[in-house]
């Protein structure tokens, strides 16, 4: 009998982009870990063995998000030219990636009643340094 390789990184991204959809439409409270191991086909203890809990998975997920619209905002902040149009450049970001499904879940999240305290603080500084974090090869974006 073929040993069956296991990836393990392959199945923890898999968790995030089927867990991304979900929390995306149901909201945070209305999606379970039973949820997420229906639609990936993984066990609720392969989910467990990466991701201690919900909230953490979530947590997870935001800075994954977060990475990528960060990667959007600095490709972005390059084509300015002056600091009035960063300024502008900002707002525009801002209003056409964060009004989102999975944004809300995180609201949603973070106002329930027994949520960790270091949860909450992921997410909000989550947002705050992706716009204050300077690009890696240029001056600060702002």
């Amino acid at each position: 009998m073929a040993k069956r390789s296991y990836d393990s990184e392959r199945v923890r991204q898999d968790v995030l982009s089927e867990a991304e959809g979900l929390f995306s439409r149901k909201g945070y409270t209305a999606t379970s870990i039973a949820d997420i191991s229906k639609v990936t086909g993984h066990s609720k203890g392969h989910i467990y063995y990466h991701f201690k809990s919900k909230e953490e998975l979530f947590v997870a997920l935001a800075q994954q998000t977060m990475r990528k619209w960060g990667e959007r905002w600095q490709e972005r902040a390059l084509t300015c030219s002056s600091p009035s149009e960063k300024l502008y450049a900002i707002a525009d970001f801002v209003m056409n990636n964060y009004q989102q499904d999975l944004l809300k879940a995180g609201q949603e999240l973070a106002s329930l009643p027994g949520v960790q305290p270091s949860t909450v603080q992921a997410l909000y500084g989550l947002g705050l340094s992706l716009l204050l974090s300077p690009p890696s090869h240029a001056p600060l974006i702002i």
